[in-house]
């Protein structure tokens, strides 16, 4: 029996954010869907940036690179290019995940008001703030958690609140 399209399961969305879209959001990005396919969830990650820096230098960072070469992953995006967010990238997405309150909170709420309330806030610092290795250490744990969760039928509270 051929399947048509209408027959295919839609997959939900996690929309990962962080300011330039080259370092944090992308790990996560990459990360999320690498563990996601591994574990069977049907679920696909995105990312963009809240505040876009001009000076970030080809299409993401190399520290993330070298982590997920360094975890056996392939990116499925490398060779993307950061992007900033839009209204369609929340309105898409069924959870929002923004890497750090400090520093993401007031451009959500400048720029996106109405998305605000359904996002999700970890603490995960960028490079200058902490050490790389303790913030992508970090963002694994919190990936792992929030995929776990979606495996296990939570709606992704992402071990945070």
């Amino acid at each position: 029996m051929n399947e048509s399209a209408g027959d295919v399961q839609d997959v939900n969305t996690v929309l990962f954010l962080c300011s330039g879209n080259y370092y944090r959001s992308r790990f996560a990005e990459e990360l999320f869907n690498h563990m996601a396919a591994a574990r069977g969830v049907l679920w696909m990650a995105d990312s963009a940036g809240l505040n876009m820096n001009p000076n970030n230098r080809g299409p993401v960072s190399d520290l993330v690179l070298q982590r997920l070469e360094k975890l056996g992953i392939s990116p499925l995006h490398g060779d993307r290019h950061p992007r900033p967010a839009q209204s369609s990238d929340f309105s898409g997405a069924d959870i929002i995940v923004a890497m750090s309150h400090k520093e993401h909170y007031d451009l959500m709420r400048k720029a996106y008001p109405n998305y605000i309330t359904q996002a999700l806030f970890w603490d995960v610092q960028d490079v200058g703030e902490t050490d790389p290795d303790e913030a992508l250490t970090t963002i694994e744990a919190l990936v792992d958690n929030l995929v776990d969760e979606l495996r296990n039928g939570c709606r992704g509270l992402g071990g945070t609140g």
